[in-house]
């Protein structure tokens, strides 16, 4: 008998699919109020790890719980533990640092979920890279020493866990580290404007706040997915990454069923009016002494008044805004408003029907039933935004990434997987981001056709590689084939039954042979290459191993801008990073794609600096995105073109009139910087 029930313990099929862990769906502000108190608690499902260590250590995440202003280490929490997982989870506590450990684990790792669903991957973060010869402006003394894997003296190594600190920091912030790999979170005592919202010099804990943890996650993953995603080469970038934490923070709100109900029976489906919904981290927007949350996503309170009200549309604000939390918050309006609409479109036929067809409600409060109805429509439209805002990531270019950029990558990625859109989701995007002044570049029409990237069947993709003198060289079959064949190896090889460390060793293999095949390719295909990416494959304007970028009058005598040469006389680029994604669509829709991002360097010299100067020499980014459809045998082009003379001279209009800080250029900066160590720590530090 007892063997039995030995063997039936180690049956694998009966391995649980989720861990249940409780934690707070807000923050721990919202228990101390009577009605906040039954909503505030969320259950989170989480994948199981059945190998998860005391920490909790798991295949994503490594939770270190040392606060050096205490100088304490705390005993880390094991999830593992019978009595633990019996009530799924400890129970939500302010004073119980292991509680802290298993919230920043679960909120982690929902948000981990959320990306990997969408993405239709296994999430990678951001490698330990060394310093490429690529990134470089000036030729080692003893020449060029790139290897074959991006040019690079040395691969990148792998980082298989991101650490997260829940208590690094004794200040009211918390900050992704992109050098330590790390998430970090500070206490410190509240100083609310109002005694009565919170207690004074109460300790606030960022690592207990939803928000805040899914806010820095997220910057982190997409750190992972784009690591050159945030230079400041434009004011939307800086903004662009706080924005879209946001609103992966504001979408996962309404996978919490209990708190959603509530609110929709509050607000009486009214999701336009004031609720906990559309505010992000309110305990830390308390306790640094704001009226309500850090930050509104689609209202705020008048301070003269004390009424919310929702924000109306403005597109002179995207115009004028330039501090990137509130230039931010213009794309987190124009995405929730865009949801706003779908959700009332969904939910129509209810309120028609609850209101015999008058379309207005009797007062009072409204029917469960209907809360229930409408809770769930809020949730599908959130989830479904929520989706098409993480997989256009992939389909934006991975440099200079504006508003408009953005716009356009989550129109081209939904109609990918979902062709049908009967509810009018996309043009829901476009008329919010009309309403608010956001515009892509080089666009004829705000239509679909219009801001759907272009797409490049196989033919088409020969005839523009195949331009050349001779018969052989009109005919583009042979490398084109060639490509074909690497893409297709790449995608079959890695799959999902690899580890995540065989994916990133595997990639950066292939990485470095794609790099080496384009870097080899005969004149006319890297020529028909460079037209179709816009990153400069060709050598024509070669002068001392540079390719001399023309530039106006108005810059030529202070600036010059060129490329470097690397092997093969071919211009320096970098094979940035290459992708496998399955995803499936509401249809069952099936997406066989590779996502190749190639980008390269545009040295610009300061003539009036000395020779040695530090910013005598700075960078300048441009590359390309490529989608791939491995069924379809088709290709979707995103680029921004080392050639854009427009663009390039529009960065030093800004280098010449602003000084830009380690703030501008969180990741790595174009030129030395002293600054702070840890600049995305300014960006969210709070004054």
């Amino acid at each position: 008998m007892a063997d039995d029930a030995m063997e039936l313990v180690q049956d694998e099929s009966l391995r649980p699919r989720i861990r249940r862990l409780t934690g707070y769906a807000y923050d721990p502000s919202l228990s101390t109020s009577l009605d906040g108190a039954s909503i505030n608690l969320a259950t989170f499902k989480i994948r199981w790890e059945a190998d998860l260590q005391p920490g909790p250590i798991g295949e994503y995440l490594e939770v270190i719980d040392v606060d050096p202003a205490s100088q304490a280490f705390y005993l880390p929490v094991d999830l593992n533990n019978p009595m633990i997982l019996a009530q799924d989870g400890l129970p939500p506590s302010e004073s119980n640092p292991q509680f802290h450990q298993q919230m920043v684990y679960a909120v982690a790792m929902l948000t981990i979920q959320h990306f990997e669903r969408a993405l239709g991957r296994k999430t990678l973060w951001s490698p330990f890279a060394y310093q490429s010869s690529t990134d470089s402006c000036r030729p080692p003394a003893d020449g060029p020493r790139e290897s074959s894997i991006e040019g690079t003296t040395k691969p990148d190594r792998f980082v298989k866990r991101l650490r997260i600190y829940p208590h690094a920091l004794r200040t009211a912030n918390a900050y992704y580290s992109p050098d330590k790999k790390a998430v970090l979170f500070g206490y410190f005592p509240a100083r609310p404007q109002k005694e009565t919202s919170l207690m004074p010099g109460s300790l606030v804990f960022t690592a207990l706040s939803h928000d805040i943890i899914a806010h820095e996650v997220t910057h982190a993953l997409i750190d992972g997915l784009r690591h050159r995603f945030i230079y400041a080469y434009h004011p939307d970038t800086k903004a662009l990454h706080e924005a879209f934490s946001d609103l992966v923070a504001l979408c996962q709100h309404f996978t919490f069923k209990e708190a959603l109900t509530y609110q929709i029976a509050k607000t009486r489906g009214e999701l336009d009016s004031e609720h906990l919904l559309g505010q992000l981290a309110q305990q830390f927007g308390l306790a640094i002494g704001n009226y309500s949350s850090l930050r509104d996503a689609i209202g705020k309170v008048d301070k003269e008044t004390g009424h919310w009200r929702l924000n109306e549309p403005n597109a002179n604000d995207y115009k004028q805004e330039m501090e990137p939390h509130r230039r931010g918050s213009i794309l987190v309006a124009a995405v929730f408003g865009a949801f706003l609409n779908v959700y009332r479109k969904r939910v129509a036929d209810l309120f028609r029907i609850a209101t015999d067809g008058t379309g207005v409600l009797r007062p009072g409060n409204i029917h469960p039933d209907l809360v229930e109805r409408l809770a769930t429509e809020a949730a599908r439209t959130a989830k479904h935004f929520l989706s098409v805002i993480i997989r256009a990531l992939d389909y934006c270019p991975p440099a200079h990434t504006t508003f408009g950029d953005l716009l356009r990558a989550m129109i081209t990625a939904d109609l990918d997987l979902v062709p049908n859109d009967p509810l009018g989701y996309r043009v829901a995007l476009m008329e919010s981001f009309k309403r608010w002044g956001i515009y892509p570049e080089q666009i004829r029409t705000l239509s679909e056709d219009s801001l759907i990237y272009p797409t490049f069947t196989a033919q088409e993709w020969v005839d523009i590689l195949g331009k050349g003198n001779t018969p052989e060289e009109k005919t583009g079959d042979r490398f084109v084939v060639s490509l074909s064949k690497f893409l297709r190896h790449f995608f079959n090889e890695v799959g999902d039954n690899l580890s995540r460390s065989e994916i990133f060793q595997k990639t950066l293999e292939l990485k470095g042979a794609l790099h080496t095949l384009i870097e080899k390719a005969d004149f006319h295909y890297r020529s028909g290459l460079e037209q179709m990416t816009g990153v400069l494959l060709t050598n024509e304007k070669a002068k001392d191993n540079q390719v001399i970028l023309p530039l106006s009058s108005d810059w030529s005598g202070k600036y010059r801008a060129f490329v470097m040469l690397g092997k093969n006389d071919c211009p320096r680029f970098q094979v940035h990073s290459m992708h496998r994604s399955q995803r499936v669509g509401p249809d069952n829709v099936i997406l066989n794609q590779v996502i190749l991002t190639i980008t390269q360097n545009c040295c610009i010299e300061q003539k009036d600096l000395p020779e040695n100067h530090p910013r005598r020499f700075i960078t300048f980014q441009s590359g390309c995105t490529l989608i791939l459809d491995m069924d379809k045998r088709t290709v979707k082009v995103m680029k921004k073109r080392t050639l854009n003379i427009e663009r390039l001279e529009g960065f030093l209009g800004r280098l010449t009139m602003t000084e830009l800080t380690a703030s501008d250029f969180p990741f790595h900066a174009p030129f030395p910087l002293q600054q702070e160590e840890e600049p995305f720590a300014a960006l969210h530090g709070i004054s």
